[in-house]
């Protein structure tokens, strides 16, 4: 298990390092393709000899083929934790000098001490510091449980690698083996394994509205009604935001669905979430939202998906890491803090191959679709 304290000792330049030293093995490796295209002997030589040769050149080729697209995955992997340690390293660092600020210290293991706790302060400043130590507190937690996404996403990669797992799909030359590996390295297939889709359950009823929503949603929302009303208001500020960001995508059709909009909206809708009840329970809310069951008389590109889901789950998750980075922020604020983080690529969207990618890599309204892919059925 990560603990805060070993976040803190992290340090991305390390897999900057790592992913350098990737890139130019990988590309030594792409060097021989030439050689070994020739290596088989020349197309006049014929006969039992020759044949051998070639084979002997074939089963080199595999091998190096495989190993092209181990680096390649290897590469992709590390540089996609690179990217995310750099950026955790960021929120701990804040969450460090918001405890100073108010003189608190967090723990090793993400415990929040206030020295205050105990001693006769104003009733106004003891609420502040309160709501401050709770705040800080999901913080770190939130902290850990991304951190251990990281390390779980690099190490399942790098695990497959050690187990003869990362293939060449089926390659016949070394830019192939080498655009496998990337893939199976990628953002997309991390994310795919960090945030696999709960279980998969029904709409019931909002009362008193014509909303619907999921059965796991109420659930969470009966135990607090007073909490309904600002619930429902953030979801429609979110959604209301979102299409005054990005005007220029249609409603209904990529924007509103695996796009730009789609990543805004959820991050936005997370970060609201967060400034009103917390990083818990804006989570909790979050992943009971993507618990929606599938409509067969739907379009297919509007039905769940694990890409789609997993695209939701780590917008949601940014979102909130938003709000946590900025207490105490208004919602136009944090509306500007949730679109630039869409322009530099904290969120993914789908591209049009059906595959997550970071926010800034598909230009608005180039997106594709995760729908009609597969639904696991959760858990």
């Amino acid at each position: 298990m990560v603990s805060f304290a070993d976040v803190r000792r992290w340090d991305a330049a390390h897999l900057e390092d790592a992913e350098i030293a990737l890139k130019s093995r990988g590309e030594q490796l792409l060097g021989f393709a030439d050689e070994i295209q020739i290596s088989g002997g020349a197309v006049t030589w014929i006969g039992p000899a020759a044949d051998g040769a070639k084979g002997r050149r074939d089963v080199v080729a595999d091998k190096i083929e495989h190993l092209v697209a181990e680096t390649t995955a290897a590469k992709a992997a590390v540089g996609t934790a690179g990217d995310a340690v750099a950026r955790l390293k960021q929120s701990v660092d804040l969450a460090d000098s918001i405890a100073a600020k108010y003189q608190m210290v967090i723990t090793n293991d993400g415990t929040v001490y206030d020295p205050y706790l105990l001693k006769q302060i104003d009733m106004g400043q003891q609420l502040i510091r309160q709501s401050v130590r709770k705040n800080l507190q999901d913080h770190a937690k939130n902290v850990i449980e991304q951190a251990e996404r990281i390390d779980e996403g690099l190490a399942g990669v790098l695990g497959k690698i050690a187990q003869g797992k990362i293939t060449d799909g089926g390659a016949t030359d070394l830019g192939a083996a080498a655009a496998a590996g990337e893939r199976q390295g990628s953002l997309h297939d991390q994310l795919l394994s960090q945030f696999p889709p709960p279980k998969i359950g029904k709409f019931v009823d909002l009362p008193f509205t014509d909303k619907k929503l999921t059965e796991e949603e109420w659930k969470l929302l009966r135990t607090r009604p007073w909490d309904i009303p600002e619930a429902k208001e953030n979801e429609e500020t979110a959604t209301s935001a979102g299409k005054e960001v990005y005007k220029e995508e249609t409603p209904g059709d990529k924007g509103d669905v695996d796009g730009h909009r789609d990543a805004f909206r959820h991050a936005y809708w997370n970060a609201l979430n967060t400034n009103s009840f917390g990083q818990d329970f804006a989570e909790k809310i979050g992943t009971a939202h993507e618990t929606s069951p599938i409509d067969p008389n739907a379009e297919p590109h509007l039905r769940p998906s694990d890409v789609g889901i997993a695209m939701d789950l780590h917008n949601n998750e940014v979102g909130r890491q938003i709000a946590a980075e900025h207490p105490g922020a208004s919602q136009d604020q944090l509306k500007q803090y949730v679109h630039q983080a869409v322009q530099d690529g904290r969120m993914v969207v789908v591209n049009q191959e059906g595959r997550l990618v970071p926010s800034n890599q598909v230009e608005v309204g180039q997106t594709g679709y995760s729908g009609g892919g597969p639904r696991s059925p959760g858990k």
